[in-house]
Formats: structure tokens, sequence, C-alpha cells
């Protein structure tokens, strides 16, 4: 079985028939080992104050979670179209 990057010319052959052909499939981007474990959100048309970290009323268990481990961002950027 043949692999490539995504964005890489394709290996494998086309032939009139699938006997005829050889496959190849697209591997999946990696991080590399010292890479950070970063999340990045962007959230469209909210305000922090509607979700539940903030004191909103829209249920977000996983934000809350990790709100209550210490982990609240306060920084954002809006700008108009």
């Amino acid at each position: 079985m043949r692999t490539y990057l995504e964005g890489e010319r394709f290996p494998g052959e086309i032939g009139r028939t699938w006997e005829d052909s050889e496959p190849a499939f697209p591997m999946p981007p990696t991080a590399p080992a010292d890479a950070p474990n970063v999340s990045y959100v962007i959230i469209d048309d909210i305000g922090f104050g509607w979700i539940e970290p903030f004191g909103g009323l829209i249920r977000t268990p996983n934000t809350d979670r990790l709100a209550q481990d210490g982990l609240k961002y306060t920084n954002f950027t809006t700008t108009g179209c």
C-alpha cells in the first residue's frame, strides 16, 4: 500500500480497470512530537456573556469544565466586516 501526504502528487497508478490500478492513500497531517497542546476556538455572533463559564444561559459543559480547572480566556477581538 502506498501512502502520500496531502498536497503531494498522487503516487499511485490509475488504470483502465481496478485490476490495472495501484492504490495510494493520503496520510493525515500530524503534529511534531514537541508541538504544544493548543485549542483554538472561533465563535461567530456570540458574546462571551452568553456561554455558561461567563455567567450566561448557554450550556457548554466542556468549556465550563476547563474554566473550573482555571482555564478562562478573557481577551478577545471584535472586528466589523
